[in-house]
């Protein structure tokens, strides 16, 4: 189980210090390598494979932050994973979706931290539910210079300062079709969440499940988002992930 993961305020740019200190996003890729090194996410396929339990994965799933690189500046962005794709969606400034590459730093652009290549995907908020699950984390976005929504196609990814496969940190999510019944579940039986969150060290006092997957749950909370993972992960299905959730 792992604490919680505090939001930041919204997208904002990283301004100073933080942004002369490690460059732009050409350094990122640099950091990757070309993207070619590696095997572009098969969405169709994959989201019938079953997830793989990594350190990158389980890294991915414990923030809901992380620095955005777009031509010259960087962007503190939150996000959700997608489940059919296993990309994260966030919404970010209106000229983000023109540009061909940007890079994801999670949490920060550190070399010991996850790096991520990709190619932003224009999504709709009126027709893509990827959208409406982060106002469900977190409520309406507030980002500067209005706001256009984005899938990040992951296309190469590097953690701990080595380079991985896509497959490791973009995996959907399984429970996908039972996941809304089993928060359901879940919020009906709040006292075992409050017992949930208080085991994983971050004691909640109005927990509402937002999302399981076969490697944990993502509890909303007023300081932000907790994360829950089981132990011998992954859950073979969403009912032994329920189980290890309420203690059943």
């Amino acid at each position: 189980m792992h604490p919680s993961r505090p939001p930041s305020s919204g997208n904002e740019p990283v301004s100073g210090e933080n942004q002369d200190k490690q460059g732009s996003m050409s350094r990122g890729r640099a950091l990757l390598g070309p993207s070619s090194f590696l095997p572009r996410i098969q969405t169709k396929s994959s989201l019938f494979s079953p997830v793989q339990s990594s350190p990158a994965i389980i890294h991915l799933k414990r923030h809901s932050d992380g620095l955005l690189a777009v031509d010259e500046r960087m962007e503190r962005v939150r996000f959700v994973i997608d489940p059919i794709t296993g990309c994260p969606v966030m919404p970010v400034d209106s000229d983000v979706p023109r540009f061909e590459t940007l890079t994801l730093f999670i949490p920060d652009e550190d070399a010991s931290g996850l790096q991520m290549l990709g190619e932003p995907t224009a999504l709709d908020p009126d027709t893509d539910a990827c959208c409406d699950r982060y106002l469900i984390y977190y409520g309406p976005p507030s980002v500067r210079g209005g706001i256009a929504w984005i899938r990040f196609n992951v296309t190469a990814a590097r953690f701990g300062g080595a380079l991985i496969d896509v497959e490791e940190v973009a995996q959907p999510n399984p429970f996908l079709k039972d996941e809304p019944g089993a928060c359901k579940r879940g919020n009906s039986a709040r006292e075992a969440l409050i017992a949930a969150c208080e085991r994983s060290g971050a004691p909640v006092q109005h927990p509402v499940l937002v999302g399981v997957d076969p490697l944990g749950a993502d509890i909303r909370a007023s300081f932000g988002i907790v994360r829950i993972e089981w132990p011998n992960a992954p859950a073979a299905n969403i009912e032994t992930a329920m189980s290890h959730l309420l203690m059943l």
